[in-house]
């Protein structure tokens, strides 16, 4: 690499070892800002696990307050609802993925499927599923 900068052109224009350390600066931010948005969001991940966890403790220690839990019951039953009218694959996608938490891999290969083509039926899943229970609010 150190060869090559004699040859490198930078955006403006300029040659040499200084176009060729400002692009490898350039890229050394990039991957940086990269890194800490993955950092972020990856935090927000588990901060939302646990505060689905500290909730569902909370309703099975019946600790809630009542209107809180009255809401929770009827975001359930939704849930439930909208399940129902999600097809088989996708409701079983959704059920070992986002309620029971296996592993993607170990999903993938049980249905047989890539991870790459799972992550799309996801998705697809979860719209599909988003759609219902906008319908059971609405009704």
């Amino acid at each position: 690499m150190v060869k090559r900068r004699r040859h490198w052109r930078g955006k403006d224009g300029k040659r040499g070892f200084r176009a060729w350390i400002e692009r490898v600066a350039e890229y050394k931010m990039a991957d940086r800002g990269r890194r800490n948005r993955a950092m972020v969001r990856d935090s927000k991940r588990v901060a939302s696990q646990e505060q689905a966890d500290n909730v569902l403790s909370a309703i099975e220690q019946n600790e809630l307050q009542p209107n809180l839990a009255a809401e929770l019951s009827e975001d359930l039953e939704r849930l439930d609802d909208a399940l129902d009218l999600v097809p088989e694959q996708d409701r079983v996608l959704i059920i070992r993925l986002r309620l029971n938490g296996e592993a993607p891999d170990v999903v993938a290969a049980s249905l047989g499927i890539t991870k790459q083509t799972m992550r799309v039926q996801l998705h697809r899943a979860l719209a599909k599923l988003s759609i219902g229970m906008e319908r059971e609010r609405t009704q």
